[in-house]
């Protein structure tokens, strides 16, 4: 069981470190209480730290072992040679080691996780199983016993010649109502906004006191509005948006 791998596990790092074979990170992460659990961004920089370190030992296996086969011609044939001395034979063994404790903290922080989600799918009863479903109530249903012939009748019959379409919950007198309030505080609305507009344009012209004001303020801007008209027909003569330029 998953259990049972994680004590084999931890028993191999125990040894490995007793050894001096085992990275110090590795042996802290496996020995970790998974309840003091690392934050996102330590975790996230210890797996990094790890691959690292882990593709370090990879490429170091990976050239003792092509290096052995060239001098033995097998690589898994234990033993040194002339080419092949006894130090790169422990090097390369210590090498293998710390990468099987690498990769056993790996699959130690993947197993903590996946035991709860076991442990819940063993409680509703393994794989593919649905949760449990609470048992039948032992109660009788309430039934109401009608001896009069007449009155069952009349209630089927109200159960089975009903309307077919849902009922208006009003009538067509109290709609017209709700519509001419509405629009009763539309106009009222729309009065408002007049008369402030009729407010702030006496206020503008200080009530009439300024006499020709008003005019000269229209006259001006229809002075303005003539002159940027000229200077945009200054700007854009007749015919020069024609393809072939026939400007006179």
């Amino acid at each position: 069981t998953l259990r049972q791998a994680l004590v084999c596990w931890r028993g191999f790092a125990a040894d490995c470190q007793r050894l001096g074979v085992a990275h110090r990170d590795d042996i802290r992460s496996i020995d970790r209480n998974p309840e003091d659990a690392l934050d996102a961004a330590s975790k996230r920089d210890e797996k990094i730290a790890r691959y690292k370190r882990s593709k370090e030992v990879d490429e170091k296996v990976a050239h003792l072992f092509a290096k052995k086969r060239a001098v033995l011609g097998d690589e898994f044939h234990w033993g040194h040679g002339s080419g092949f001395d006894e130090d790169m034979e422990r090097e390369l063994i210590l090498a293998l080691l710390g990468r099987a404790v690498a990769q056993a903290a790996e699959d130690i922080g993947s197993a903590e996780q996946e035991l709860p989600l076991l442990d819940l799918m063993a409680a509703r009863g393994g794989p593919g199983k649905a949760p449990k479903r609470p048992p039948p109530s032992t109660e009788k249903p309430f039934i109401v016993k009608i001896q009069d012939k007449a009155e069952c009748t009349r209630l089927y019959k109200e159960m089975v010649f009903q309307c077919p379409y849902q009922l208006p919950t009003m009538s067509l007198a109290e709609a017209a109502d709700i519509e001419m309030a509405e629009m009763h505080e539309r106009e009222q609305a729309k009065a408002t906004r007049q008369r402030d507009q009729m407010y702030e344009e006496s206020d503008r012209w200080l009530s009439g006191d300024r006499q020709g004001a008003k005019e000269a303020d229209d006259e001006e801007k229809k002075t303005y509005k003539d002159r940027d008209w000229d200077d945009w027909k200054d700007e854009h003569p007749w015919g020069s948006g024609n393809k072939m330029a026939n400007v006179s």
